[in-house]
């Protein structure tokens, strides 16, 4: 398992979101970081996703993309950034395409991620 540090950044460069979580490997962590940067695409232009320090990306956030498939764990590990981020004091929390991808999740498939 890796730690990885994701930073969200509006089109002027400034930092609207943070987020920390651990994957099992880069690829795992990048696939992990575009789900959460594209759910909050309305409200960021961009993304840093860090891999212990190292810079691993540098994107934009683009909405509508096709998503990667991700394993029920990593579903699990973006839902949960997704929530914290809602309530968290950052100014992503305001982005309604992540309450919508939020309030899209229905209970059944919460369910079947948490188990």
């Amino acid at each position: 398992m890796s730690w990885f540090r994701l930073f969200l950044r509006n089109s002027k460069g400034s930092i609207v979101g943070r987020s920390d979580f651990h994957a099992n490997d880069e690829a795992s962590g990048l696939r992990i970081a575009h789900r959460i940067a594209e759910a909050c695409s309305d409200a960021c232009a961009g993304y840093e996703l860090l891999q212990e320090g190292r810079l691993v990306v540098s994107a934009s956030a683009v909405a509508g993309r096709p998503e990667t498939d991700l394993t029920e764990f990593e579903q699990k590990i973006a839902m949960d950034a997704e929530i914290a981020l809602r309530d968290s004091v950052w100014a992503v929390n305001e982005s309604r395409r992540l309450i919508s991808t939020l309030k899209g999740l229905t209970l059944p498939k919460v369910m079947r991620v948490l188990s």
